[in-house]
Formats: C-alpha cells, sequence, structure tokens
C-alpha cells in the first residue's frame, strides 16, 4: 500500500523537483498557490520565481481570469519573462515593483487533459502565450503493484536512487560560463530557422494562422538544458567526480532537443486543432482520452528546464554565431 500510494504526477512533481529544491534551499522561489499582485510582488523582491504544482490548472487558470477581468496584464507579464523583458507594475497603495530583464522564471507542473484542454482554450487567444507553453501528453498507464516492486528493487542496485544529488552537482558548476554550438550545430540551427521561416511565411501566403510556436527560442534553450544535464548524470552515474561541463554543444545535442521540442509542438497542436473543432465539448478528450495527464511547462529566456538552471541565452537562432549562453548563471537561479 505504500507504493500504490506513492504513484502518479503529484509523487512525479515531488521527488524530480520539488523534494531536490527544497534541499537545496530554494524554498521561498517556489510558488504553490498566489494571486496576480503576489506573483508581481514575490518575482520582483525575489528576482527569480518557479511556479511548481501538481496541479497547475488553478494557477494558470486564476491568472488568466485576472486577466480577462480586469485587464492585469497577467497574460503579458507571463510572456515576458519568457523572453527576459523588463516589467514595471505600478499599484496605487504601494510602491512601484520593477521586475528586471532576464529574470529566472519557470512554470512547471502538470494537470488532467481536460483540464488542460481548457487552459488551452483560454490561452490560444492571440495573444502568444500558448506560443510559449510546452506540453507534454504521456499515456498515464498505472502501474500494477509487481512492476512497482521490480522498478524498487531496480533503483536499489543503482548508484543513485533520487534526483537530490544531480541537482547539487549541477548546483555547483561555475556562475560564468558560455557555451556554443561545434560548426555542425550551427548549420543545423540555420537550417531550423529556415525551416521555421518557411512554415510561417507558407501559412500566411495560404491565409492560415501561422505556427503556434517559438520553436526559435525553445530548441537552443533545451539543447543547453540537455547538454548540462547528460554530462551531470553521466558522470553521477558512472561513480566520478562532478566537473565544468564542456563549453561545446554537439550536433547530437542539438538534434535531441529539436525531436523533443518537434514532439512536445505536434502534440499541442493535436489539441489546439481538436479544441477548435469542439471548442464547448470537454466531454470527448474525457471520454476517449481520460487516462493521460498533461504536464505544461514554460520557461524564462535565462532558465534552463531540464536540469533547473539560470542561463542568459540568446533570443534567437538568427543570432547562432553568439553563444549560446552569456554570462552564464548556473546555479538553480
Amino acid at each position: 500500500m505504500f507504493l500504490f500510494c506513492h504513484t502518479g504526477k503529484s509523487s512525479a512533481i515531488q521527488y524530480a523537483a520539488q523534494d531536490p529544491l527544497e534541499n537545496l534551499d530554494f524554498t521561498d522561489a517556489i510558488i504553490s498557490k498566489t494571486t496576480s499582485s503576489g506573483l508581481v510582488k514575490l518575482i520582483a523582491n525575489k528576482k527569480k520565481g518557479m511556479i511548481l504544482s501538481p496541479e497547475v490548472f488553478d494557477i494558470i487558470n486564476k491568472l488568466l481570469k485576472s486577466d480577462e477581468e480586469n485587464a492585469s496584464g497577467d497574460v503579458q507579464l507571463l510572456c515576458k519573462l519568457f523572453s527576459g523583458e523588463r516589467c514595471s507594475y505600478h499599484f496605487s497603495t504601494e510602491e512601484t515593483r520593477v521586475i528586471p530583464p532576464n529574470t529566472p522564471f519557470c512554470l512547471l507542473g502538470s494537470t488532467q487533459l481536460v483540464n488542460a484542454a481548457k487552459l488551452i482554450a483560454r490561452m490560444d487567444q492571440g495573444h502568444g502565450l500558448v506560443d510559449r507553453i510546452l506540453l507534454a501528453t504521456p499515456l498515464a498507464f498505472r502501474p500494477t503493484l509487481t512492476e512497482m516492486e521490480a522498478a524498487t528493487d531496480q533503483l536499489d542496485t543503482e548508484v543513485v536512487s533520487d534526483f537530490s544529488e544531480l541537482f547539487e552537482n549541477i548546483n555547483g558548476i561555475d556562475g560564468n560560463v558560455e557555451f556554443v554550438f561545434d560548426h555542425e550545430g550551427k548549420e543545423l540551427l540555420r537550417e531550423k530557422m529556415d525551416q521555421f521561416v518557411a512554415e510561417v511565411n507558407e501559412a500566411i501566403r495560404e491565409g492560415k494562422v501561422p505556427p503556434k510556436s517559438k520553436t526559435p527560442e525553445l530548441i537552443p534553450r533545451i539543447a543547453c538544458a540537455l547538454h548540462v544535464f547528460n554530462q551531470a548524470m553521466e558522470q553521477l552515474l558512472a561513480g566520478v567526480a562532478s566537473s565544468q561541463p564542456n563549453t561545446i554543444i554537439s550536433k547530437t545535442t542539438l538534434q535531441n532537443a529539436a525531436s523533443f521540442v518537434e514532439h512536445l509542438e505536434t502534440q499541442k497542436e493535436i489539441l489546439c486543432q481538436v479544441i477548435n473543432r469542439k471548442p464547448n465539448n470537454f466531454h470527448f478528450l474525457n471520454n476517449y482520452v481520460c487516462c493521460a495527464h498533461i504536464s505544461l511547462i514554460i520557461i524564462s529566456r535565462n532558465w534552463t528546464l531540464l536540469y533547473l538552471k539560470s542561463a542568459n541565452l540568446v533570443g534567437s537562432l538568427s543570432e547562432f554565431d553568439s553563444p549560446v549562453e552569456k554570462n552564464a548563471h548556473t546555479k538553480l537561479f
């Protein structure tokens, strides 16, 4: 019964993100529930922030609802945090709150598929928020007790059994490091950029809606995350001391990042098509894919996701000759 209680999206968020962050004393940066003004105040004061929740629907829905009813600018706040823009908010009874440029921010959580569909419908209103969201829709098959016992036994044979040491190693990386793509990686970035531009232009010529994605910004961020994450994990599993990562990101890593982003973008596109065809019929999703969970991810310009690290990334693939990160802060924030 103990194993049975620790399955599902809540335990995944807890063991893979919540516990490691708290072990590194980043509790003050974690946001599990907040109001619109509370979010602005916390990020402005702490100069960092991460919305982390196993049920992220309530948080995002509240921000979207507040923006619709009061024009509070919550949607644009999330968009600007993604792009690393400076934001200032004036309150009638308080001092002006300023969020500096390139503030580390991440929104990471999960929810049920029907709730995710509702969020996508509200985000897909032309303001660009849905373009900045990565969605993963795994098939949430429930493991049998035998499978859970086998997994637990397998973990007992591994070098590590949780993510805490991995987070510690990544958090210990030098704060002043620049990453660049190798020559073949730069050529691949050019191809990806040209391909994305061609898709956008073709959609415009045919009178269609352009792709709902910030692929040019997402691919290099994920590539940088994978690069550091892979090296830290390889060293950890090999039982060797952690060292500074190679500053050159390979074409293979970039290809893996591009495939990952394209996979998630395809899932989002499918959901958007279903919602647009049946905007008021969420029972359709409930009846046919009720076993799935959604993970929603939004990462700021200077926060690479997979290994929870701050990094000042270049803004677009057109700048691929510049370092992928400049003065990267390899602390978690």
